[in-house]
């Protein structure tokens, strides 16, 4: 019985050290709109007509979003939000204390925002449509 907590003692730290981590994604730096991804991922859901993603992207076609330190920027034509922002789990961002251009509290966003395996930043609403940003060159 000691032999195998022994055993144990010695198994259980070394599985763990040898579990891949998960890497996080160098995100820092501007991001734009993907406007060819945008219009799929905003139709995706069936909850917006393709008439109503190209109104979206008329609108908010131009806007970006900069990651520098812990602070995320969102700029859309002469108006920005700044928030606060961390790694959540799989990928997720998570964002708060958003202020702006006044300092003042900004509406609330997207329900969440996803980093894809294929590269881009995804702004996610709560019914499943996503505007998609891919890193400024």
């Amino acid at each position: 019985m000691l032999l195998r907590r022994s055993l144990l003692a010695l198994l259980v730290p070394a599985a763990l050290a040898a579990a891949p981590a998960w890497a996080e994604p160098e995100i820092a730096g501007r991001w734009a709109v993907d406007k060819e991804t945008s219009l799929v991922s905003l139709t995706a859901s069936k909850t917006i007509s393709p008439k109503e993603a190209a109104d979206i992207l008329a609108s908010f076609g131009d806007s970006a979003v900069v990651f520098e330190g812990g602070k995320m920027k969102v700029l859309m034509g002469p108006q920005s939000i700044t928030c606060d922002w961390t790694w959540g789990t799989a990928q997720e961002i998570k964002y708060t204390a958003c202020l702006d251009e006044k300092q003042q509290p900004a509406p609330g966003g997207p329900a969440k925002i996803e980093v894809g395996t294929d590269g881009l930043l995804r702004f996610v609403e709560s019914d499943g449509s996503a505007m998609t940003f891919k890193r400024a060159m």
